[in-house]
């Protein structure tokens, strides 16, 4: 069974970080930010690498050097890396997050794992159609399902797409926070190997809160169900990965496990040890959270020859 869990995540440096006026429209989690939030947000970037890297986790580290990329400390929603080599390019909704988008860092990634092909969404931004990203799309590796809240960043026809190319299911829903759609999916849900997070409060539809919750069960995913007051603090922002000796670990950030109750906590705790990391710039100027900052690499690791 392909692995939900990676043990190698691509990360991007927050240089010309800021709040962007471009997308706080459809971010209510965005804020208006301080005149030092880069060199805040550089801080928190690192304490975050090196906490990682002393846990085993590998990094590949990448330097942004666009300053009309405010939002570059998040490269999960530009591009995935795929068990099969595969890898995915998004359409992006705001201009200057589309400018993130560099070969030299793919180049970083491919230096040390294998790259089968490259398959590029981007064409749909021409017709104002976006997937942006496991931003957009949450996926659950082990059973090929491809999860999706419907919104301004994130739409249907798009994730169609996908799905067809990596031969996984879709299963669409609509998660609303003060009657708005709420802009990525991975701030409302997350899946681990062996247990998920949802905000199913924020789903107003009965029938479709009750088919994620089947859906869920079903997969053999332990539900922790988390408020629309949880969610808001980032809660079900979070991501499992693995070190390299196999051990699991979820990782969110402070705030969002400041706001977890103990049986949360202890769900999650049967098979992975929390890590949480302060990080209340890149919250609150970026508008998302710990997973927004990692792009899981998947791909198997380049052998050496002779």
């Amino acid at each position: 069974m392909t692995t939900q869990c990676a043990s190698a995540l691509l990360m991007v440096r927050p240089r010309f970080f800021r709040s962007n006026e471009e997308t706080q429209s459809s971010n209510s989690f965005q804020q208006s930010a301080d005149a030092n939030i880069e060199e805040q947000a550089l801080a928190e970037f690192d304490h975050v690498v090196n906490r990682l890297q002393k846990q085993g986790i590998y990094i590949i580290t990448a330097e942004n050097d666009n300053p009309e990329t405010p939002d570059a400390v998040f490269p999960n929603n530009w591009v995935s890396f795929h068990h099969d080599g595969r890898v995915i390019i998004y359409p992006m909704m705001a201009p200057s997050r589309r400018k993130e988008r560099a070969n030299k860092i793919l180049d970083l990634v491919k230096d040390k794992f294998q790259s089968a092909s490259i398959i590029d969404l981007t064409h749909w931004e021409e017709k104002n159609k976006f997937l942006e990203g496991t931003g957009s799309v949450v996926f659950d590796h082990q059973h090929k399902i491809a999860y999706a809240s419907l919104s301004s960043r994130t739409h249907d026809d798009v994730l169609d797409d996908l799905c067809n190319q990596l031969g996984y299911k879709k299963f669409v829903f609509h998660a609303e926070l003060n009657g708005q759609p709420i802009y990525h999916t991975n701030v409302v849900m997350h899946i681990g190997e062996k247990y998920a997070v949802a905000c199913l409060e924020c789903i107003a539809d009965s029938k479709e809160r009750n088919e994620l919750r089947r859906m869920l069960a079903f997969t053999g995913h332990e539900l922790v169900n988390i408020t629309a007051a949880q969610m808001r603090h980032f809660a079900g922002n979070m991501l499992e990965v693995c070190n390299e000796a196999g051990k699991h670990y979820t990782l969110l950030s402070s705030n969002a496990i400041r706001s977890l109750h103990l049986p949360d906590i202890n769900i999650i705790g049967e098979s992975t040890e929390l890590l949480s990391f302060d990080i209340p710039s890149i919250e609150k100027a970026g508008g998302g959270s710990i997973r927004c900052m990692m792009a899981e690499i998947f791909c198997p690791v380049k052998t050496s020859v002779g």
